[in-house]
């Protein structure tokens, strides 16, 4: 990795940079990152731990879940990334956010922030009376302190950088951004009405400010670095697909299978990966999500360190969660290899079977992987070890089932066989 250790960027250059940003759009584009197949973008065969900042404990637990690389931690300095390597993690990524320092040893956030139309310095409302004040992206100063920190993030040994609240302007028109100098002289220029098209100035506003982002740190870096953004709602919506993937934490309503279902199709329609955190403290949840995820093409944060709304951060029981992950590890070239395909599990086992698992809470996903079908029991609610299930496919064939608790193939000539609700279980038909 090549990374460039003496940038510094001034104010002209931080300006020069937001200029030229737009004539470098093709090379920022999600289309043309896909398809240059760069190192760091993650695949559902990956175990992802977000440390969010750094801890034995989870480098521990990134040991025992066989994870295969670190995303969205916090890291300007120190060891931790390499940490990580010698730890045999062999990938690891920085992250960067709407409220930097305004210097790496004063713990001030007042330089380049959003103004209301009062010229008062704007916090964002779950972090109101802290002291940090949200970025203007139009500010010089906030790209400046940006790229800043992007670089001491890849100095640190970081190979991909996470934004986290990426929509950065847009979604600071929300509570009152933004009205400084900056914003009000370039809206002139461009010919907004501040008044009546906040928004619309401010969403080409973050655009404009992602690209500059962009193109300055592949500058920093002397080759072009993976970014992901967290995506709310899973939604690919302006600045989300000018990254190359995103992290988005869900709520248990949006953990729906259908309503997954429904997402990673259009994910896979438009080559984009979606890495995703639940916010829940149900563990049965966890363990059906984690499996639906990595099922659906997608790949899902180990439950560690989580934030929540409603109280201290979550982390699951890893006893509970490890044989899932180390599961994804066994798996993955089926995961990676797997597409969306129009048949339905009504359309492979017998009545029988689909209403018993649909007794037991157990949900399937069908995959193709080539000339192989896949179907992914999706663990239940049940946590207890109750009496496995006999599933049956309505037309006799020979299948191969591997599950978390029970990786050894267990091969049916007839195309019977015994699926716990508890665990995540796959069978393959040729």
């Amino acid at each position: 990795m090549t990374v460039n250790h003496g940038l510094y960027c001034s104010r002209r250059q931080a300006l020069r940079l937001a200029i030229t940003a737009m004539t470098s759009s093709a090379l920022l584009s999600r289309s043309s990152f896909a398809s240059q197949g760069l190192y760091g973008r993650p695949k559902p065969s990956d175990v992802i731990l977000s440390a969010r900042v750094p801890s034995a404990e989870g480098l521990f637990l990134a040991k025992l879940a066989g994870a295969t690389r670190c995303d969205w931690t916090y890291v300007d300095g120190g060891t931790f990334f390499f940490d990580l390597r010698q730890s045999g993690i062999p990938g690891a990524g920085g992250a960067i956010n709407m409220i930097p320092q305004d210097s790496p040893t004063v713990a001030t956030y007042r330089t380049g922030r959003t103004n209301d139309r009062n010229g008062r310095l704007l916090e964002a409302p779950w972090q109101r009376g802290k002291g940090l004040y949200w970025g203007c992206v139009n500010n010089p100063d906030f790209l400046r302190l940006q790229l800043e920190r992007a670089r001491n993030t890849l100095a640190a040994g970081a190979e991909w950088i996470q934004h986290d609240d990426a929509a950065g302007q847009i979604q600071a028109v929300s509570f009152g951004a933004c009205w400084c100098n900056f914003c009000r002289r370039k809206a002139s220029v461009r010919g907004f009405d501040l008044k009546r098209a906040m928004l619309q100035f401010q969403t080409e506003s973050t655009i404009d400010y992602v690209k500059a982002l962009r193109a300055g740190v592949n500058a920093a870096a002397g080759r072009v670095v993976v970014m992901s953004c967290n995506n709310f709602n899973m939604s690919l919506s302006p600045p989300t697909s000018l990254f190359d993937y995103g992290m988005c934490e869900i709520g248990s309503d949006e953990a729906d299978l259908d309503r997954l279902q429904q997402k990673f199709r259009q994910f896979e329609r438009d080559s984009w990966m979606q890495v995703v955190t639940l916010r829940s403290r149900d563990i049965r949840l966890n363990r059906a999500t984690i499996a639906a995820v990595h099922a659906l093409g997608g790949a899902m944060i180990f439950p560690y360190n989580v934030y929540m709304t409603d109280g201290p951060r979550y982390s699951a029981d890893p006893e509970l969660v490890v044989p899932l992950y180390r599961f994804v590890r066994l798996i993955g070239p089926l995961l990676d290899a797997s597409r969306f395909t129009d048949l339905k599990a009504a359309d492979l086992f017998s009545t029988e079977s689909l209403t018993s698992l649909d007794n037991a809470g157990v949900k399937t996903v069908v995959r193709r992987a080539g000339t192989r079908t896949l179907v992914h029991f999706i663990p239940g609610y049940p946590i207890s070890k109750s009496r496995p299930l006999t599933v049956r496919l309505a037309t006799p064939a020979r299948a191969v089932l591997q599950s978390a608790e029970r990786t050894e193939p267990s091969v049916s000539q007839t195309g019977s066989f015994l699926v716990a609700p508890w665990d995540w279980s796959v069978v393959t038909l040729a």
